[in-house]
């Protein structure tokens, strides 16, 4: 057996052998400018980031560009469907192991950092209704006054916050600032599997490696919202000239157009959550693995959700179940802690690291549905 020794921060560590040093690559504690030596390399220490197997990720395998048939032929023969169950364990064993065996408050930091990319600037839809005015209003409703007059006290709840919200998203500066978020969001996502596969990987090399893939997540999340924004203004454009929010364009002879209105509105509301989680949970691991473009990710996508619909749904129930008890999670800490926990939880950057745990979670749990569903499509080093 050759035997490798290694200058790590000034320390000569070894002998070891050529799997204890791939191990000390993966980990991240291998850097690539630290030096290596074996007897073959005579007198002369080496780089690193001289021999690239150390280093697989520095130079991800290529993929010949094929029709995604090729690559991911029809899976009629295919009987195995991926379990959420699986994937729950899979995924909390996963988040114990990195975060908590040993637990190292740097890994927490950098994780936390990598969580804060994938999730900075996005806009917060719970700020744009006064849920406590809302809430007195009902009450002063129910309290004797009509009915009528508490649903039409409704519209001027949100028309103060929602002017002030069209008003600056008219902005120049406010839109290009929204765009270098998604941006930066679309590479931030992944940073965050390279963390979960590799926890200690080099930040800076990992956010140059993943430039071409961030920059096609970017565009496709673009025209994607661009799309779905489209057809909300087409929905809204339909209310108005239908007066859905007059209380007699409810009454029996007008009321099938507005229930026509009302399903449209539902369904699209619907198809924009099953969409950002098929992009969020299934695209970018898949992107990470592949690095191919974002388009070529999501027709994989597609042919998993027309393959296995059963195991579509069973995963996004899940993923309804797992936010379900993380937000009561939430308000119970909340409320246990005099309101601190939340108010931590809301600083930029700590926040995601304390909510790293769950975010960590989040993450395995579609790379183990995918991991299920097709072993080969991540890289043979990311396969265990």
């Amino acid at each position: 057996m050759t035997l490798w020794y290694a200058v790590i921060d000034g320390v000569r560590r070894g002998p070891m052998s050529w799997a204890e040093l791939l191990e000390l690559a993966a980990s991240g504690e291998l850097q690539p400018n630290d030096y290596v030596w074996t007897a073959e390399f005579g007198a002369t220490w080496q780089r690193a980031h001289e021999m690239p197997e150390l280093f697989p990720y520095r130079q991800p395998p290529e993929i010949k560009v094929v029709e995604v048939e090729e690559v991911l032929p029809p899976l009629s023969g295919d009987s195995f469907s991926p379990s959420s169950r699986v994937a729950l364990v899979e995924s909390w064993r996963r988040m114990r192991a990195v975060l908590f065996n040993p637990f190292d408050i740097m890994l927490w930091l950098g994780s936390g950092l990598c969580a804060w990319f994938a999730l900075v600037g996005r806009f917060d839809w719970g700020n744009l209704i006064d849920l406590r005015g809302f809430i007195m209003k009902i009450r002063e409703g129910m309290n004797g006054e009509e009915l009528v007059e508490t649903i039409q006290a409704i519209p001027g709840l949100l028309q103060g916050q929602l002017a002030a919200t069209l008003t600056l998203s008219a902005v120049a500066l406010a839109a290009f600032f929204s765009l270098i978020m998604m941006w930066v969001r679309a590479r931030g996502a992944l940073l965050f599997v390279d963390r979960w596969h590799r926890p200690r990987a080099p930040f800076t090399e990992t956010w140059r490696a993943m430039r071409r893939e961030g920059n096609s997540l970017f565009v496709v999340r673009l025209v994607i919202m661009a799309s779905f924004v489209l057809l909300a203004v087409m929905g809204v454009i339909w209310g108005k000239m239908a007066g859905v929010t007059a209380l007699t364009s409810w009454l029996p002879p007008s009321l099938p157009g507005r229930l026509a209105w009302a399903l449209y509105m539902g369904v699209l509301s619907i198809a924009w959550v099953v969409v950002i989680e098929l992009d969020r949970e299934l695209v970018v691991p898949i992107l990470y693995w592949r690095r191919e473009s974002a388009l070529k990710a999501w027709l994989m996508v597609l042919k998993f959700c027309n393959n296995h619909p059963f195991a579509l749904l069973s995963f996004l129930t899940m993923r309804f179940l797992v936010e379900a008890v993380v937000a009561i999670g939430v308000v119970v800490l909340t409320a246990l802690s005099c309101c601190l926990f939340w108010v931590v939880l809301s600083i930029p950057f700590f926040g995601n690291v304390l909510f790293l745990p769950v975010t960590f979670f989040r993450c395995g749990l579609g790379i183990s549905i995918l991991r299920q569903w097709k072993p080969d499509l991540p890289p043979p080093n990311m396969r265990s």
